[in-house]
């Protein structure tokens, strides 16, 4: 699902910054998306079995509070959202890039980050959090970006969510091991324990699989069970038609028997490869060690990772063009 868009002229907005994409497995009818006045938050709300979540995806820019504005506003007018019925409990998640530094999240070393004007910064989302008790979810020092020149691993990212679903939160922390190629911010995985309603899994016909001799085989018997082809005379309309059903049905049905089924994976990329695959699980495998590594540590390590990261990018650039 793509990030939302103002009302009114959405050609005239900026680029947005946010997207929330939801797994097919999840069926439609178990959420839906809310329009807000920015590019940069996107709003879903998700029924799962006696729990409704109002789930914010915000990008908060640097030089100015407009998507905490935005999420205010729309806090206020949608506080008749937070009555659930009989049995349901309601929550919020505010998850994203809030892009603002302090004492509560960020590491003590860090603390030339802590300028009056951060911190003046920071306020505003201090103040959201308060008013409508919302709980930090990702732990104290936890980092989410590494700059690119100085490697200084700060917190900007954060996870917040409301009282009422803290014990639904199974886990939140960042997955620097998925970082994702030429990029500066960690993946950060959150597990809420939902239960929700599953779409119906399409399966689908794999006849690169099929055993062709038994396929020809069983067809062969299907198609003695029918009238055998024939030239058709002007007029006979009515038999063409049933010597076409009858054919498509004995197809249909080989199908059916013969062809195994598989599982459509949207996200599968074409180009992928096996080398692809090891290599990123080489990157992974060193992403863990150094994670474990201290400041000022293992700097050989820090490097050969940095190498394999950037052999590992330049790889599915290389698939991507040659596919």
């Amino acid at each position: 699902m793509e990030g939302s868009v103002p009302y009114g002229t959405p050609r005239q907005c900026k680029a947005t910054r946010a997207v929330t994409l939801i797994s097919t497995a999840i069926s439609t009818n178990s959420w839906t998306q809310e329009r807000v006045e920015s590019p940069d938050v996107v709003v879903v709300n998700v029924r799962a079995v006696g729990v409704r979540l109002r789930i914010y995806n915000i990008y908060n820019d640097c030089k100015h509070d407009k998507s905490l504005e935005v999420l205010d506003r729309d806090l206020r007018r949608s506080g008749a959202w937070r009555r659930g019925g009989r049995g349901v409990s309601e929550g919020m998640i505010w998850a994203g890039d809030f892009n603002r530094h302090h004492p509560l999240w960020d590491e003590e070393r860090n603390h030339h980050l802590f300028t009056t004007s951060n911190l003046k910064a920071a306020q505003k989302l201090l103040d959201l959090t308060a008013a409508y008790n919302m709980i930090m979810m990702l732990p104290k020092d936890m980092a989410t970006l590494e700059a690119s020149s100085t490697k200084n691993r700060t917190r900007v990212d954060n996870v917040f969510c409301s009282a009422e679903i803290v014990d639904r939160m199974w886990t939140c922390t960042t997955r620097e091991e998925e970082r994702v190629t030429r990029t500066d911010h960690f993946p950060v995985e959150t597990a809420i324990g939902v239960r929700y309603e599953q779409a119906k899994i399409q399966r689908h016909p794999n006849f690169r699989r099929t055993d062709w001799e038994q396929f020809r085989d069983k067809l062969t018997t299907k198609l003695n069970t029918i009238e055998r082809p024939r030239e058709f005379r002007r007029g006979e309309v009515a038999a063409f038609l049933k010597a076409k059903e009858e054919l498509e049905r004995v197809l249909g049905e080989t199908i059916e028997e013969v062809v195994p089924k598989t599982k459509m994976a949207p996200w599968k990329k074409r180009w992928w490869t096996r080398e692809l695959q090891e290599k990123r699980g080489e990157v992974r495998r060193l992403a863990v060690e150094v994670k474990g590594l201290r400041d000022g540590e293992g700097a050989e390590l820090r490097e050969r990772y940095r190498r394999r990261r950037n052999d590992y990018a330049q790889m599915i650039r290389r698939e991507k063009k040659a596919h």
